[in-house]
Order: C-alpha cells, then structure tokens, then sequence
C-alpha cells in the first residue's frame, strides 16, 4: 500500500493500519499499538496526535491505570477507513490476481501471522 493510493482519503499507510487496528481491536491501548506496529513511542505518539487531530480517533486514559492510553475510533475515523478499504480493493480488483495466487497470498500471510504469534510479536 501505497502514500499515493491513500492520498485521497487523506491517510498514509500506518495512520490507515492504526484505524483498522482500533477498529478490530476497540479501546486498545497505545502501548499495545505500538507492539503490533512495531515502531517507537515517539513515532507512535505522532501519528496518534495526527489522528486525533484529524477527528478520526479519540485518545482517553484508563478508567483504572492513568498511566494507560486508550485509543477509540471516532465516526470521522469510520468513513475514513470505508473511504480508504474502497480505494484498496479498486486496486486489488486492477491487479487481477487469480484465485490460486490469492490463495498463496493469503498461506503465506497466515505463517508470517503464526510465526509472529509464537515469538510474541501478535495477538
């Protein structure tokens, strides 16, 4: 995925893995999206302050541990990742990829997933 591809939904790549991440995972904590993105926490808290500023997430502390972020999507966050899931699958349909490299594709993705799993880099 491309900056280009995500131009017109005013995303760069990791803001849109963010959104989804949130999305899947509601009220995660910036720490543990920092975990899964594998970035600093500085590079994180940039790209959180993006976000926030942009109306598409909510950052808020723990009701129990203030020391604890928790990371919400906003509804301007919602159309954003619609908006960009859109541009992504117009992209995919313009590769015509068969069903059997799809298939491949998606073998592969699933060991790298099992893989991170068993070294405790994913949840």
């Amino acid at each position: 995925m491309t900056e280009k591809m995500l131009a017109p939904c005013y995303l760069t790549p990791v803001e849109y893995n963010v959104l989804r991440i949130i999305q899947n995972s509601p009220d995660i904590s910036a720490a543990e999206m920092r975990k899964r993105l594998f970035v600093s926490a500085p590079s994180i808290a940039e790209i959180i302050a993006s976000l926030t500023k942009k109306g598409y997430l909510k950052k808020e502390r723990h009701a129990k541990d203030s020391r604890v972020y928790q990371l919400s999507l906003l509804p301007k966050g919602e159309i954003q990742i619609k908006m960009a899931q859109e541009v992504i699958q117009d992209t995919l349909c313009h590769l015509k990829l068969t069903d059997a490299k799809l298939q491949t594709i998606a073998v592969a993705l699933n060991s790298l997933q099992l893989s991170l799993l068993q070294f405790g880099y994913a949840k």
